[in-house]
């Protein structure tokens, strides 16, 4: 559901890692219960009653935090009241599942069908979201190569090498000053005296990296996207894939350059350079997508803290 209502925020791969040890850990903890418990039926309630305030502990603390209610003015002092308060319905639950005489198979024939329905239903969104995506990026590389081949002939000789570095967030220099109190001044007169031209009232096309990065790398502005995909919607795919396979990228190589990039960020990736660079102490990291789920978990009550997107 996370992955189905943030379309075009992560790839389809990041989803493997994080299904793969939910299941694994599924399984796991429900045969411990079912070791302990010697009823499959009754394991299977007490992990799912498990599960439940585990996957619901981000969104509950998420709803509290914005509740002014003086009574749940604890559950918004931090991550441990709340987490003492599942584990305690966790522990009631349990021991009333397990003391029960009543028989539970019913219950849990009808709980795995509810449950294999939730799923089904983001599954097929995912999937359409999928195939949407697919035939966009088809599009885009078809552009992307007719770009190419228009370029053809042109004279390479003499080409000067262009740098363009994007610092995402760094504000001009009267902002940090008036808002943050920050003196910036010193840094601006070192890039004026070294040649460079600084634009001191400069604003940004748009308020958000996707938004920005596509339209600047495509030379154009976004109305027809936005009569396109709908005032409503937040699908940030088509802005991925016209930064992947971007007008700039292809006008440099129509005119024999190479194109060099390093991002860590996946929705401004351009998979068209050359060559793609990566700090190697994101290997094995958390994805996007997986710091998003866990924030979601009492998990990110443990430290170190996993960092939250927006």
């Amino acid at each position: 559901a996370l992955f189905q209502s943030n379309p075009g925020m992560a790839p389809l791969i990041d989803l493997a890692r994080p299904l793969a040890v939910a299941l694994a850990a599924a399984l796991l903890l429900w045969g411990v219960f079912a070791l302990l418990l010697r009823n499959a039926a009754k394991a299977g309630l007490v992990s799912g009653l498990w599960w439940l305030l585990f996957f619901a502990f981000g969104h509950l603390h998420s709803a509290f935090s914005h509740l002014a209610w003086k009574p749940l003015a604890a559950f918004q002092q931090g991550y441990l009241p709340l987490l003492w308060c599942c584990l305690g319905i966790f522990i009631i639950g349990a021991v009333l599942l397990t003391i029960t005489r009543k028989p539970v198979e019913r219950l849990t024939a009808n709980l795995n069908v509810i449950t294999g329905i939730l799923v089904l239903i983001p599954l097929a969104g995912i999937l359409r979201l999928a195939a949407v995506e697919a035939r966009q990026e088809q599009q885009m590389r078809a552009d992307f190569r007719a770009q190419l081949q228009s370029g053809k002939g042109i004279d390479t000789a003499h080409l000067p090498n262009i740098y363009f570095l994007v610092v995402d967030g760094y504000a001009r220099e009267d902002t940090l000053r008036d808002i943050f109190h920050f003196n910036n001044k010193p840094f601006i007169n070192f890039l004026s005296r070294k040649g460079f031209y600084v634009a001191r009232r400069s604003r940004s096309n748009y308020s958000q990296t996707s938004l920005s990065i596509s339209s600047m790398l495509n030379m154009t502005y976004l109305g027809d996207l936005t009569e396109r995909m709908g005032k409503t919607s937040t699908d940030r795919t088509p802005l991925h894939l016209m930064i992947g396979h971007n007008a700039v990228t292809a006008f440099l190589k129509q005119r024999g350059y190479r194109t060099v990039v390093y991002n860590e960020y996946y929705g401004t990736k351009i998979p068209t350079a050359d060559i793609v660079l990566q700090s190697k102490k994101t290997t094995g990291a958390l994805t996007e997508f997986e710091c998003a789920l866990v924030n979601l978990t009492p998990l990110a009550a443990l430290p170190p803290r996993t960092k939250q997107f927006d």
